[in-house]
């Protein structure tokens, strides 16, 4: 998933634009975008439960937690 700030950052840049505007902005611009950020505006306690086996208040052990963590594809891209 894409950085939730970099895809308003270019929904302003299309309505400040316009559609070829912003096209022509970003070609000039932006030679690569990689997303190393988290979805949605950060995700600091899902890299806390990969990490440590925070288990948010599930009655499950650390150890497991962490495991079930570690088993989601998108943490590797955290």
């Amino acid at each position: 998933m894409h950085s939730q700030v970099f895809r308003y950052f270019l929904d302003w840049l299309k309505y400040t634009l316009g559609e070829l505007g912003s096209r022509q902005w970003i070609d000039l611009n932006i030679n690569m975008y990689v997303s190393a950020g988290a979805p949605l505006l950060g995700a600091t306690e899902a890299a806390m439960g990969l990490v440590s086996g925070q288990t948010f208040g599930l009655p499950i052990p650390e150890l497991d937690a962490r495991r079930m963590a570690a088993s989601f594809s998108s943490a590797t891209w955290m």
